[in-house]
């Protein structure tokens, strides 16, 4: 079962970290100390075609298609638990190994590993002459529409020379089609039960090894086998679980060849045990080690591009771009060629003003955006990831690579880059003061009614326009593209001068509304951490000006961590600016944002400061954030890209809303933490 993690920080109220056979970091439930109303909080699994969540309790869900269009095929309905459900019939009893509804007695052990769960069940029951001792091991294949179910069952020792029993593995399909749809079309083979469901959408799958039997019937599929369990000998059975439009019986047969749990571990451990920044404690390895096995689910089909590109959330909603460029240079070093594949899919959408659609499988705004419906930071976004991409050292050919084939204009990277640049300048355009506008919203979903008259203007879009265009403009010279380097900075200047003018006192404000009142004044108002973050990355304002605003929050937190803003606003939003009701502390009102957290570190960092970004970072860290009386442990906040600040009328350091099966999970939960801690201790070797 492996050995004993990193003793600080290595327990927290649910269960305790470990080290699994391959050394690698664990987490296993405490489950005796758990009400069975604890709820339920999932590890998810992510192959790079499909993402499945298994909880504490055994509860399975199953999310997959393409990047645009993902569906949820084992959705919570009436007619779905799960999307595995396994039964012993043995000695005239039914005993349900999965979802877990052992007694205390079958001393249940659950872990979460890296790309991995497993259930280990001690049965031992009146009227059966045989302890079992389980085993039930759930894994994600890289680069598989499926994952792997191993199933071990261990006798002991006993009187009777066989004990006949049927094991029986089930998975509910659910409600996956609109109201009215035709229900899938079933079909039962030698091993292997599939489900056609319609519209467009790949099978579904449910297939054994050998010696399964097979059927079919109301949305379920169900595969069974006749076992003799003797005493002391082990019997060891596979299942596969997904989702393919491949699903034919030689396919699935194919697929179990030198298939095994082991197996599958080890294709991870390459990138798992790829050299990390040195000068680590034990437990921030193990914190990284975990964040990087996490990243793989994250990762989806994209049928445009036909590559597997970073998907930010768990969630059958097509993504918003902006949240997924925004993974793009926190993951560059760890993950090059899935961000590379992103960008290029974006790019791919990119219509002839240089406009993004906002959702991956959305339509394309207009030359001139709505303010009504069009958010402002998609192409501000997709600019700063292919700025740190185009600036990595010794990548100077990156600007002159073709987007995949399919693309109508065959437009290099930096020919897209130009494009999207051109669309800020002159189709969002800028406000009164000089600032991009804000529009329907930017980064920052909550200011949805400041700018929807098309006056109101973001200084964070501003900042974040201008660093983009300084980066691409430092790469562009270095790879010989002169000119267009030389027409960003013309572009940026008098956009950086408008930023400088709109710092009040000792910080930078936050934007303007519609009728010109200032979003973020101190005077008046909390002040967002995110704009203060960015006047450091991207130069703007004054060096004394840039210190004094990173000094000002740092004030305002104390001994507090870093919220997204430094005080809530005192019910929710302001009518003015937002139609969301988010309450004080929580979330996007003065909630820890871990991106914007991630962003002023770096600021910190940027300034000299790395002992001070070092104290933010070990605060707000995965595994310190679980730590310590009353917080949420750690399977409550892995999935969690925000939870409650001190201010939170609920328990501070939980999800902004405690996370059911089917809360969406966000990648940037554990994609913050590597390239965050890198740039603190290059710096702090550097210094």
């Amino acid at each position: 079962m492996g050995s004993r993690g990193a003793a600080k920080y290595g327990k927290d109220s649910a269960g305790a970290w470990g080290r699994d056979d391959e050394g690698l970091p664990c987490y296993d439930w405490d489950l005796p100390r758990l009400a069975r109303s604890t709820p339920s909080w999932p590890h998810l699994l992510g192959t790079g075609h499909i993402q499945v969540t298994a909880d504490q309790w055994g509860a399975v869900r199953v999310l997959a298609g393409p990047a645009a269009g993902r569906v949820a095929v084992n959705a919570l309905s009436p007619g779905c638990f799960s999307a595995l459900r396994l039964d012993l019939h043995v000695a005239g009893r039914i005993l349900r190994l999965l979802p877990v509804a052992a007694p205390a007695a079958w001393q249940p052990q659950v872990r979460y590993g890296c790309g991995y769960v497993s259930y280990d069940l001690a049965v031992r029951e009146t009227g059966i002459p045989l302890g079992l001792d389980l085993r039930l091991e759930l894994v994600a294949c890289p680069d598989k529409p499926f994952v792997l179910l191993e199933i071990a069952v261990r006798p002991g020792a006993g009187e009777v020379e066989v004990l006949p029993c049927v094991l029986t593995v089930a998975s509910d399909l659910g409600d996956h089609g609109p109201p009215g749809a035709p229900s899938p079309a079933l079909f039962a083979r030698a091993g292997a039960a599939m489900a056609s469901l319609g519209a467009g959408l790949d099978d579904a799958f449910l297939a054994g090894s050998s010696g399964w039997d097979s059927t079919v019937a109301g949305g379920r599929l169900e595969l069974s086998r006749a076992l003799a369990l003797r005493p002391q000998e082990a019997v060891c059975m596979r299942l596969l679980l997904g989702y393919s439009a491949s699903c034919s019986l030689q396919w699935l047969r194919q697929q179990f060849e030198g298939l095994t749990v082991d197996a599958v571990k080890a294709q991870r451990l390459p990138i798992l045990r790829a050299p990390l920044v040195p000068g680590l404690e034990l437990w921030m390895r193990e914190d990284l080690v975990w964040c990087r096995a996490a990243l793989s689910a994250y990762q989806a089909f994209d049928a445009q591009s036909r590559r597997v590109i970073l998907h930010p959330v768990s969630d059958a909603q097509s993504p918003r771009t902006a949240q997924l460029l925004a993974l793009c240079p926190l993951l560059q070093r760890v993950f090059p060629e899935v961000v590379q594949d992103t960008i290029a899919a974006v790019a791919l959408r990119q219509g002839p003003a240089g406009q993004l659609p906002e959702r991956l499988g959305g339509p394309l705004p207009n030359r001139h955006p709505d303010p009504e419906r069009d958010r402002s930071d998609t192409e501000i976004a997709f600019l700063w990831a292919c700025a740190c991409w185009l600036s990595e050292p010794g990548q100077d050919t990156r600007s002159q690579t073709c987007l995949p084939a399919g693309v109508p204009h065959s437009l290099t990277l930096i020919e897209s880059v130009m494009l999207a640049a051109a669309h800020v300048r002159e189709g969002i355009g800028c406000g009164p003061h000089g600032l991009i506008r804000l529009l329907a919203g930017d980064w920052n979903g909550a200011l949805d009614r400041a700018g929807r008259a098309g006056a109101g203007e973001s200084v964070l879009n501003t900042m974040q326009y201008c660093a983009a265009l300084r980066l691409l403009a430092e790469a562009l010279r270095q790879s010989g593209h002169r000119a267009d380097a030389d027409r960003l900075d013309t572009w940026q200047r008098p956009l950086a001068a408008a930023v400088a003018d709109a710092h009040r006192g000792d910080t930078f404000l936050r934007g303007y509304t519609d009728v010109g009142t200032a979003i973020g004044d101190p005077g008046n108002g909390p002040l967002f951490i995110d704009v203060q973050a960015w006047a450091v990355l991207a130069r703007c304002g004054t060096v004394s000006q840039r210190r004094a605003a990173l000094d000002a929050v740092l004030a305002a937190s104390a001994d507090r961590p870093l919220t997204a803003m430094t005080t809530p606003y005192p019910a929710s939003w302001p009518a003015g600016l937002s139609r969301a009701a988010v309450l004080p502390g929580e979330g996007l009102n003065a909630g820890v944002s871990l991106l914007e957290a991630a962003w002023f570190l770096r600021a910190l960092v940027l300034e000299g400061r790395s002992a001070e970004a070092m104290n933010g970072y070990r605060e707000v860290s995965l595994r310190r954030r679980c730590s310590g009386p009353d917080r949420a442990p750690f399977p409550a906040v892995a999935l969690a890209g925000r939870v409650n600040g001190p201010a939170a009328q609920a328990a501070a350091w939980w999800p902004e809303s405690s996370p059911a099966v089917d809360a969406a999970a966000a990648a940037v939960a554990v994609a913050w933490q590597e390239d965050t801690l890198h740039a603190i201790l290059t710096s702090s070797a550097g210094a």
